[in-house]
């Protein structure tokens, strides 16, 4: 066990490192994350349906945020973490098979339960200053809340290409 926590740790102290290396390298702002400062969206579970234009217009505030503040994903191994944890949780916890398919579109995730809970998510860390580890960390917490992922897998850091 405790090697398997000693694995989990290292994987994680790498990803951190990539985290901090990204952090030095970034400083432009593209201000698509304005039009969600003002207040952080309310949940409403008992009303939630489905909308295909405001599923759209969530998901993409959502990339505008992660692509403001990540390094492209063809230069940043991190960049490549962030998101496959983010389309994880979206996706409601598929994962990418051996082909490279996952079985589902997060552009398609639930609104109340999965874009909205992201987007505040994200509205959060922004506000509090938070370092691109703690992005990462952020998707993996959400996936491990919602139980995307068995115990076997929690010491496991999938980057797929």
């Amino acid at each position: 066990m405790e090697n398997k926590k000693l694995e989990r740790d290292t994987t994680l102290e790498e990803i951190k490192k990539l985290a901090d290396e990204s952090d030095k390298n970034s400083g432009f702002q593209l201000g698509l994350e304005t039009d969600f400062e003002e207040e952080l969206i309310q949940l409403d579970l008992i009303n939630d349906k489905q909308n295909p234009s405001e599923s759209f217009r969530l998901f993409y505030a959502i990339e505008g945020i992660l692509r403001t503040h990540l390094p492209p994903k063809s230069e940043s191994e991190f960049s490549t973490f962030v998101r496959e944890e983010k389309n994880i949780f979206l996706t409601g916890g598929k994962k990418k098979d051996a082909s490279g398919r996952r079985g589902a579109d997060p552009r398609q995730a639930y609104i109340t339960t999965h874009l909205e809970v992201t987007l505040n998510e994200l509205l959060r860390w922004m506000q509090e200053g938070g370092t691109k580890f703690d992005l990462f960390l952020i998707f993996r917490d959400l996936n491990i809340k919602y139980g995307y992922y068995k115990e076997n897998e929690l010491d496991k850091v999938d980057q797929t290409k």
